[in-house]
């Protein structure tokens, strides 16, 4: 939940909002969870996927993960998280700031 807040700022992201896709994930033809190419270009300068709910965006989420189960199941806490997302590419920002971020939202989910 974190990571999909900081992802969509909230929620609030036209990204989000125009494509329920809460965790950045980026548009990869044929992709079993998508609807398609967003018009929103990342900061890596590729496309955004589309998603027609929320729920098929944490599905693809989720079987990313699991196609990399070998990494992700020694994984206890948010810093291995993000550091394992890190060594896949997952996102284009220093770990340090990514990091800040998912923290930040977890913390507010933990209280």
């Amino acid at each position: 939940m974190a990571q999909s807040c900081f992802e969509s700022n909230d929620f609030t992201s036209r990204v989000f909002l125009e494509t329920n896709n809460c965790i950045g994930y980026k548009f990869v033809a044929g992709a079993k969870w998508q609807a398609g190419k967003s018009p929103h270009v990342s900061t890596e300068m590729d496309y955004y996927a589309k998603y027609t709910c929320v729920e098929n965006c944490a599905g693809e989420l989720a079987g990313w993960i699991s196609r990399r189960a070998n990494v992700f199941k020694f994984v206890t806490t948010i810093a291995e998280y993000v550091h394992a997302l890190s060594v896949f590419t997952y996102y284009g920002c220093p770990e340090s700031q990514y990091l800040k971020g998912c923290l930040r939202y977890f913390r507010a989910d933990s209280l």
